[in-house]
């Protein structure tokens, strides 16, 4: 299920963000598992029925390979879901894609059940 979690972010932006569990990526990779299209299916109702919000999509990595390549890898996860989103008639207006590469860890980095939960996709809804 998905969880709303409200986050002070300093320029107060977002409304909520909500973190799709386990919505992880495999190392340098950025296609969506299809064990996570279930997960996927509830934002999806979720939009359908609230027409009025807007998201930001935030792609994160893990803190292996350069900054460089993780900023792009980060990119190309937000657009992957967007792309699936907006296969399943979601107005591709409603939807910004951020990469933010290693910079936003919520688990460190040295052991490898961190950097798993770091490759991941949050879903902001902005205000």
């Amino acid at each position: 299920n998905i969880d709303a979690a409200t986050i002070n972010l300093q320029f107060d932006l977002y409304e909520s963000v909500f973190e799709i569990k386990n919505l992880n990526f495999e190392t340098g990779k950025y296609e969506i598992q299809s064990k996570y299209f279930k997960e996927l299916e509830n934002l999806i109702l979720l939009l359908k029925e609230q027409n009025k919000i807007n998201i930001e999509i935030a792609g994160h990595t893990d803190s292996i390979g350069n900054d460089k390549a993780n900023q792009i890898l980060s990119e190309k996860r937000a657009i992957s879901v967007k792309a699936y989103l907006v296969k399943n008639l979601i107005d591709s207006k409603r939807i910004t894609c951020m990469g933010y590469g290693e910079k936003q860890p919520v688990e460190s980095n040295k052991t490898e059940k961190g950097r798993e939960k770091n490759r991941r996709i949050e879903i902001r809804i902005l205000k």
